[in-house]
């Protein structure tokens, strides 16, 4: 789940580090977001900012993109880097 995802529609990037709270999202000039697990391969921040962050998996079981949702937008694309 670590790591860095890039979105190829927003031309953005997200970074997520561990953390002694548990996982943090950090994203370029803002402060970082603490991930609330909903279950397996999907968590929420507080706010409007990520209502929705869903990990999915390739056949081996591996992480290869993420799904973001928030307000405004539905099922955002960011691709494991």
């Amino acid at each position: 789940i670590l790591g860095n995802y890039f979105s190829p529609e927003l031309k953005a990037t997200i970074n997520l580090q561990s953390s002694e709270e548990g996982i943090r999202l950090h994203q370029f000039k803002r402060d970082p977001i603490l991930l609330t697990v909903i279950k397996k391969d999907l968590f929420k921040a507080p706010g409007r900012s990520f209502s929705k962050i869903a990990f999915i998996r390739d056949a081996q079981g591996n992480i290869d993109h993420l799904l973001v949702s928030n307000g405004g937008a539905l099922n955002v694309l960011y691709e494991r880097l």
